[in-house]
């Protein structure tokens, strides 16, 4: 086997995949054809010849994954695949058992996290307005938004779909991980503005396009490289799946964050950041500085409360406005 290449049967044991759906997806150019070779020693193949692919087939089909979930055609899919590189965004996810078996590594146990989920409102009824090339030009438009944005403020994407996206933040050699994570919230917001404004001119309808987005604070399992200034191998688990929740609570694209990440902020930080929610008053909303609340007790949108999960019920949150510079 060449180094970098992974076996069709390793392919098949780690995606849960049929053989005749890795032969239908090469079939339909959303993977190469592999290179056909034996067995390497070692390898436990009973067949003579076996076929061999690039690595990257793995992160090829977590997107194929991810935009059949988004319940994209295979059209459309064909379509998406045919305008990317082949080192998608998308990125398998890799199981605590998984990260004790990589090479040059060690466990190093938990570390701190911020994980900054985003999800598009009315995800599905704006894709049901639109015709198949338009949601994938509308796809692409939010992947720059995002995979832009999550690179400039050093986060690693979890994943990135056609309704939704996730990146998580770590300690790295510039600015706080969770003044990062914010930072790179409020850039997202106001980047969407412009790209509202633009599909309202293109299709001069009603939707407005918003990602309404949820940053919490954790620790997760993280595995360091033996090799100096290499990324470490992160599990993403009950943050990413927390912040999830959170930016289902969401609406007009609002930015909410837990009491857990603004307190883990610096104080010289936290003192500089407007954060705060709208209540009721007598002349109508008010905002109300520096205040939490439930999300049991949230005016949530429509439908919300039945898929948010229990446990951030009893979970408070505010809302994030604006970071000053340094």
């Amino acid at each position: 086997m060449v180094e970098g290449e992974i076996s069709s049967v390793e392919i098949l044991r780690q995606t849960g995949l049929s053989r005749a759906t890795l032969n239908n997806y090469i079939k339909r150019g959303f993977l190469p054809p592999p290179r056909v070779g034996r067995p390497a020693p070692g390898e436990k193949i009973r067949a003579t010849k076996v076929g061999y692919f690039p690595a990257w087939v793995l992160d090829r089909l977590g997107e194929i994954k991810a935009l059949k979930g988004a319940g994209l055609t295979m059209e459309e899919i064909a379509a998406h695949l045919a305008s990317t590189v082949p080192t998608p965004a998308v990125r398998r996810e890799k199981t605590v058992g998984e990260l004790g078996t990589e090479k040059g590594c060690s466990p190093e146990g938990p570390i701190p996290v911020c994980v900054l989920a985003a999800r598009l409102q009315e995800g599905e009824r704006v894709r049901a307005a639109l015709p198949a090339e338009e949601i994938i030009a509308l796809t692409h438009d939010l992947e720059g938004i995002l995979a832009g944005s999550f690179a400039r403020h050093e986060g690693t994407c979890l994943y990135l779909t056609t309704t939704g996206a996730a990146a998580l933040f770590t300690e790295a050699q510039r600015g706080n991980y969770i003044e990062r994570t914010i930072n790179c919230a409020l850039e997202i917001k106001e980047r969407m503005k412009d790209l509202d404004g633009f599909w309202r001119t293109r299709k001069a309808w009603g939707l407005t396009l918003a990602l309404n987005m949820g940053v919490e604070a954790g620790e997760e399992w993280c595995r360091r490289p033996a090799v100096p200034g290499a990324m470490p191998t992160l599990a993403p688990g009950e943050t990413l799946t927390r912040a999830e929740g959170i930016a289902a609570c969401g609406k007009d694209g609002r930015i909410l964050a837990t009491r857990g990440v603004i307190g883990r902020l610096p104080r010289h930080l936290r003192d500089r950041l407007p954060y705060g929610l709208k209540t009721p008053g007598p002349g109508g909303e008010v905002f109300v500085a520096r205040y939490f609340c439930r999300v049991m007790d949230m005016d949530l949108p429509e439908g919300t409360r039945e898929r948010v999960p229990t446990e951030i019920l009893s979970v408070s949150l505010t809302e994030l406005l604006s970071l000053e510079a340094q």
